[in-house]
């Protein structure tokens, strides 16, 4: 063809095709780059219950044609040859595949209808039905008003409904019916579903504004919704300010006594913590709730952090699923990080409702959750510290779990003690030392920050007494390991300033990095994650380079046993110390470069290089400062696998 008869459409094709495939389906995925060149796509259609592919061309012209004259009986050809007939429900909507002794149906694609009416009638319902009436369903809207939708929109428009709570729990459900487990399934790879989920923030929120300004009304609003509404609200309860912000009051009796006893037959872990809150507070109002709030109260206790087949395998196994799936996918990358954790957590309870209804065995999920997505979890909790820097990523395990849980539910009888009517009640919340619940509660793990705290700066100021001796003992001439046990326990209860990261600074230049009394190889990773803590929590850059050198030098010792994902792990404690993102950047690379420069048997190296890539991909900034440690191992390993 002449050059100057090629139209836009010829030249666009002509050159994808100089693009590798990965890159040429990505262009062609772009709905807007595919209008703007003029190009369209066709795609090949399996439908499982025929066991036969389709063209979408073939098959949805002739539905269209169906819709147009709904008492036809149509024939369209697999991608084989063979021949099926097409025929409308008796309800006009559905489409009804034929062939031979084979009958099924097909999803509904009313959609595609020339009738305006038909189209609307039929957008409206669903959108009701799944709650759908954000931005995205008004364009959606406006589109079926004006025309039926395109061959390359039916899946988006599906999708569209596909990514909403209420489809995906039922997803989750049928889907584990089927005793299979698909990430797709369990955790949507797109925002606006997590949007729809717990909201949208705005792009400065914290925690206290988020809650006021999204929870509180989405609260108020799903007030409509009644019995599934106040479900919905309680999903939110990975911290007690949700949970007490849920207007219980505004409830019928018949709806949160329903809810109440169906969380006690099978609720998730979340969702019965939060209800016990709620319904604490709103007790003299529902007095009826003790029995079932006393239950619950007693499962919770109940739980066993070491069983395997228990409630808190679960929960634990589920948030790093869901929370390393997210960061896999840069679902909320670059949202609050307490808003991430919040919609991780919320979805991990959308799937473990699902699991406690289907009677699917936690060890069934907890077996490849941390190998399949653990390393993700871990390393973008590490990154998150950066931006919220007092909530570790060991506290997701099942015992600081069950220690969060059962101190929220501690605190919530406690404060309303007094609207307790029965004996049972006021013994189980009584503030004994050995009542049932406060005999759970043991010191420091109870008062450490929750899930959504990292960024909020402990209000509790350090008793008097412990800071004065804990001055006295980092000012001492020859400071001990003990010296520093106060301060590393303190960072995440009390608010400590810098002052006393700079003594701890000034203390381990003082003991020339030599510390005294330190009895065993676990005593001193614990030492050293915990000063890299207090750097963290009181962002002193100081205290964080005096800990690096202190783990050089540690590690130098015969005998010495601190690993280099040990030593990484110490780092990325100890970079957030800088809020400041090129210089966190540049702190990592720095210490990982060293790091990756030691010798090593190949299988160490391996182990650290799979996780420098990670990082950096899930980081991206970070290859300009760590791609010296990234190459330095992998020629390290190329070599030694020769």
């Amino acid at each position: 063809m002449p050059r100057d008869q090629l139209t836009k459409s010829d030249l666009a094709s002509g050159a994808l095709r100089l693009f590798p495939p990965l890159l040429r389906g990505a262009a062609l995925d772009d709905q807007n780059f595919r209008q703007q060149v003029g190009l369209a796509t066709d795609a090949v259609i399996r439908l499982d219950k025929a066991g036969a592919d389709f063209q979408r061309s073939s098959l949805f012209s002739t539905i269209r044609k169906l819709y147009q004259d709904p008492k036809q009986d149509l024939e369209v050809r697999d991608k084989s040859g063979l021949t099926w007939r097409l025929a409308l429900s008796e309800t006009g909507e559905s489409v009804l595949v034929k062939r031979d002794d084979t009958r099924f149906g097909l999803p509904n694609f009313v959609c595609m209808s020339p009738n305006q009416n038909e189209r609307i009638e039929w957008f409206d319902r669903e959108a009701a039905r799944f709650e759908l009436n954000d931005e995205y369903s008004s364009r959606w809207r406006q589109i079926l008003i004006a025309r039926p939708v395109e061959d390359e929109e039916v899946d988006e428009l599906f999708s569209e409904i596909r990514l909403t709570p209420l489809f995906v729990a039922d997803s989750i459900a049928a889907h584990l019916r089927g005793e299979e487990l698909s990430l797709l399934t369990l955790v949507p790879s797109e925002v606006r579903y997590y949007d729809r989920l717990v909201g949208a923030p705005s792009p400065n929120a914290d925690l206290q504004s988020y809650i006021e300004i999204c929870a509180r009304p989405r609260f108020k609003a799903w007030t409509a919704a009644k019995f599934e509404g106040l479900k919905r609200s309680l999903l939110f309860s990975s911290h007690s300010l949700f949970s007490n912000a849920i207007p219980l009051n505004e409830y019928s009796k018949k709806d949160v006594a329903t809810l109440f006893a169906q969380l006690e037959e099978r609720g998730d872990r979340v969702s019965q913590v939060g209800a016990v809150e709620t319904g604490l507070l709103h007790l003299d109002e529902f007095p009826e709730l003790e029995p079932h709030i006393v239950k619950i109260a007693e499962l919770i206790a109940a739980d066993d952090p070491q069983d395997t087949e228990g409630r808190m395998t679960l929960l634990s196994s589920l948030i790093v699923l869901v929370d390393g799936e997210m960061a896999r996918t840069g679902v909320g990358r670059d949202r609050p990080v307490f808003w991430r954790r919040l919609a991780a957590i919320a979805q991990a309870s959308v799937i473990e409702r699902a699991m406690v209804a289907v009677g699917v065995p936690p060890s069934f999920i907890q077996q490849w959750a941390f190998p399949a997505r653990g390393a993700l979890y871990y390393l973008r909790a590490f990154i998150d510290l950066r931006r919220e820097p007092r909530w570790l990523p060991d506290f997701v395990l099942q015992n600081q779990l069950k220690a969060e849980l059962i101190g929220r539910v501690y605190s919530a009888g406690f404060n309303s003690v007094a609207k307790l009517q029965s004996v049972g009640a006021r013994a189980l919340f009584a503030s004994d030392d050995n009542a049932p619940i406060k005999a759970q509660i043991k010191f420091p793990f109870a008062f450490l920050p929750g899930p959504l705290e990292g960024g909020v700066e402990s209000i509790l100021e350090m008793p008097s007494d412990i800071e004065s001796s804990l001055r006295r003992a980092l000012e001492s001439e020859e400071p001990s390991s003990e010296d520093f046990i106060s301060l590393v326990n303190s960072p995440l209860i009390f608010k400590i300033g810098p002052q006393l990261a700079q003594l701890a600074a000034q203390a381990l230049r003082r003991a020339k990095y030599e510390l005294r009394n330190m009895r065993s190889q676990d005593e001193a990773f614990a030492l050293l994650s915990g000063l890299a803590t207090v750097a963290a929590v009181t962002r002193s850059a100081e205290l964080a380079d005096e800990v690096r050198i202190l783990v050089r030098v540690f590690r130098r010792k015969p005998g010495a046993d601190i690993a280099p994902d040990s030593a990484m792990r110490i780092a990325l404690i100890c970079a957030a110390s800088n809020a400041d993102k090129p210089k966190w950047c540049t702190f990592v690379g720095d210490w990982l470069t060293e790091l990756s420069f030691e010798d090593m048997s190949r299988e160490t190296a391996t182990n650290l290089h799979e996780h420098i890539r990670l990082l950096c991909k899930l980081e991206p900034d970070l290859w300009e400062t760590c791609g010296r440690a990234e190459a330095a191992l992998a020629a390290y390993v190329d070599s030694s696998a020769n």
